[in-house]
């Protein structure tokens, strides 16, 4: 049978679905609008709960949200579809099953999605089988948040110990210098390239593209740039075994620039260093990785970029520099950055 024949929709009045700029940050009753959380925002008017026996299924028919509501609740202004089964559909199978429908029909952008939804074919076992089903998928849910956390300890576990490794790597290199005196290049990227954004073009690197904790370039929101041939800022085209530091906002951001970077730039937010050894990038990206994520560097301390310092500071100090390494740059200095980043 089709999904339409399992359900039955609930009508919300017009007057009583709520707009969001009518959400109140505290109330007595939730507002169940078509958003990712589970409950949008509160009202204290009580003439606009919804009617309803519940639990019901409350279903975003632009975002394609599915939510299990079992308290009484007011609706958001637009977009949903409040759900109830028919009589030989429990509640919890038709969320399931719905979350189900959801991920097999195709995505049509902001459109409204409950036409496809109540078109698929759906199996309605015995309300017992069903039961069984929602039963096991609860149980495997259960397993799988647990996995999140133990995940997500060792994750935290991972970054002390990396941490822990590094400051042993570092500890021993007591020489220090100031980037400018062991670099060929410190630079900052060019103003105003938002207006050359492009789905297509070379690579332009924000802020957003570089790490805390790591020094490997984030891929998964790439933006492109097409450039004129007169655009100004071309200096500022990356090299493999460039050091990348933010130098705004989120200070101390990190990135290593790959060997096999293609056209690329950067924007005005992030410093570019180019070491004179260009085995000295990797090294010193993890370097200064230490220095900003771990307690070797307090409120106080800074790192001089030609002039420009990227930590902020209470007071004036001496400024801080970076250590250049006694170690060999061919074979040494290869050896800890992939003790770091292994870990």
């Amino acid at each position: 049978m089709r999904y339409k024949e399992v359900v039955k929709k609930i009508s919300v009045p017009a007057e009583n679905k709520i707009k969001q700029k009518q959400y109140i940050e505290n109330g007595r009753l939730p507002v169940i609008d078509q958003g990712s959380k589970l409950i949008g925002g509160y009202s204290d008017d009580e003439e606009k709960i919804v009617k309803c026996n519940l639990p019901v299924i409350v279903f975003g028919d632009h975002t394609k949200c599915v939510k299990y509501v079992n308290f009484p609740f007011c609706a958001g202004a637009d977009g949903i579809k409040v759900l109830k089964p028919k009589e030989d559909c429990s509640e919890k199978y038709l969320y399931y099953l719905t979350k189900y429908v959801v991920l097999k029909i195709k995505d049509h952008g902001y459109a409204r999605h409950y036409q496809y939804v109540e078109k698929e074919e759906v199996y309605i076992p015995s309300l017992n089988e069903q039961a069984r089903i929602v039963s096991r998928i609860e149980e495997v849910f259960s397993e799988l948040d647990k996995g999140v956390e133990t995940l997500q300890i060792i994750k935290e576990q991972l970054a002390v110990y990396r941490q822990a490794v590094l400051k042993m790597v570092f500890a021993s290199m007591n020489e220090r210098k100031p980037i400018q005196e062991v670099s060929s290049l410190v630079t900052s990227g060019s103003r105003g390239w938002a207006k050359y954004y492009s789905e297509e073009g070379v690579r332009f690197i924000r802020i957003t593209d570089l790490n805390r904790d790591k020094i490997k370039l984030k891929n998964n929101a790439i933006q492109h740039v097409l450039l004129p041939e007169e655009a100004e800022g071309k200096r500022s085209r990356l090299q493999g075994n460039d050091v990348l530091i933010s130098i705004t906002a989120d200070l101390g951001s990190i990135a290593l620039v790959p060997e096999d970077i293609e056209e690329a730039y950067i924007n005005q937010h992030i410093a570019l260093v180019r070491f004179l050894n260009c085995h000295q990038g990797e090294f010193m990206a993890w370097y200064l990785c230490l220095l900003y994520t771990s307690d070797a560097a307090d409120e106080e301390d800074s790192v001089d970029l030609g002039g420009r310092r990227i930590l902020k500071k209470k007071k004036k100090r001496n400024r801080e520099t970076v250590s250049y390494t006694p170690l060999d740059t061919k074979i040494e200095t290869r050896k800890i950055p992939r003790c770091g980043d292994t870990i």
